[in-house]
């Protein structure tokens, strides 16, 4: 489903797409391992009983950076998570008081 601008609009969206017998049926949401709460509870409050989530992230490279990658990488990636979970907290506190989970 391509229309949505945000995740409860992409359940409901679904859920037209498939018509009403997927809602009785096990549906599978794909997201961001940051994401599965908000998105699971969209699609449940979008009709669907039986949905279940799956995390999906992308790979690193493989290639071995050497030493010293505190200040290279991990500070980085530190700050980077903890932004992904202010946003996420942000984002479902706004869909709960919406009732969109």
């Amino acid at each position: 489903e391509w229309r949505a601008v945000n995740t409860h609009q992409q359940a409901v969206n679904v859920a037209t797409l498939l018509g009403p017998a997927a809602l009785t049926a096990e549906v599978r949401v794909v997201t961001n391992p940051w994401h599965l709460r908000r998105a699971l509870g969209c699609f449940r409050r979008a009709g669907f009983v039986h949905a279940r989530a799956d995390g999906a992230a992308g790979i690193g490279a493989e290639a071995d950076p050497g030493g010293g990658t505190f200040l290279r990488y991990e500070i980085w990636a530190n700050a980077e998570a903890t932004i992904e979970c202010l946003r996420e907290l942000c984002a479902l506190l706004v869909y709960r008081l919406r009732g969109w989970v």
